[in-house]
């Protein structure tokens, strides 16, 4: 279909599944605390002075809650109580499922489109650092610079903003009833490139370090995604065609999406 890297090895063969899967592990992001920010200097004159409160009293509210579930999560997984009965890791999502619809109904509906721009433009600064800015330091200074400066990591931040902007593109798409299955098997396919390159990119670079290695993760699974994305916009306009040999193959690239979808999982 045009996709680097999209073609199953299983060529549409259902797989069989060990009756024992042993144990299961679940990646737990970690936390980081947010900076202090005051709405009232960076939006005094644009908002009401009750919804700066509002927003105040909601973001206070996630800091304190990260600042005391953080160390919790990084000496163990066992989740405090609170006098509430629940958990302090529970009540910080809740808080930031209070905080967050705030924040959207702040945004304009051109927002997404502004965010595509903004990660073009991220992309493009990431793409000068490496062609232009590495290449004039002296290669003792190169080889002293932390690992998320190296070239494979700014050339892997570069295509990840590629591929996100990509991803809001097809989210756009998704919610247009003028886009067509094409178009979005088009974006679904540029997004694999794209996140396939940044994996490349990282998959030999010294990541000893926690956040690196999470990065990697995150990478590797929004490869999966689009490449499940990818497979299920195909897999539609081969069910399109009146021939048993296309609604076989498409039958073929829905069950490639489903199984890169459990994968994600």
């Amino acid at each position: 279909m045009g996709c680097m890297g999209s073609t199953p090895k299983d060529n549409g063969v259902n797989r069989r599944r060990p009756r024992n899967i042993g144990d299961v592990y679940v990646y737990v992001p970690g936390l980081r605390i947010p900076k202090p920010l005051d709405f009232s200097q960076s939006l005094g004159d644009q908002l009401s002075k009750n919804l700066i409160e509002r927003m105040s009293a909601l973001r206070t509210r996630i800091v304190v809650m990260a600042g005391q579930e953080a160390p919790t999560i990084t000496r163990t997984r066992k989740r405090t109580a609170t006098q509430h009965g629940g958990s302090t890791l529970a009540d910080l999502q809740q808080a930031l499922e209070d905080y967050l619809p705030v924040l959207l109904g702040l945004a304009k509906d051109e927002s997404r489109r502004a965010s595509v721009d903004v990660f073009l433009k991220a992309a493009g600064f990431l793409d000068c650092a490496v062609r232009h800015v590495l290449p004039q330091l002296p290669s003792e200074l190169r080889r002293e610079l932390p690992v998320d400066l190296v070239e494979g990591v700014l050339r892997a931040l570069c295509l990840q903003a590629l591929g996100q902007a990509i991803d809001i593109q097809l989210g756009m798409a998704i919610d247009s009833a003028k886009a067509t299955l094409a178009v979005k098997r088009r974006l679904a396919c540029e997004m694999v490139k794209y996140w396939l390159q940044a994996q490349d990119n990282m998959v030999n670079l010294p990541l000893a370090n926690g956040w690196g290695e999470k990065h990697l993760l995150y990478v590797k699974w929004k490869y999966v995604e689009a490449k499940a994305a990818a497979y299920y916009y195909h897999g539609l306009i081969l069910d399109e065609g009146n021939t048993e040999k296309s609604h076989g193959m498409a039958v073929a690239a829905l069950q490639a999406a489903d199984e890169l979808l459990k994968e994600r999982i």
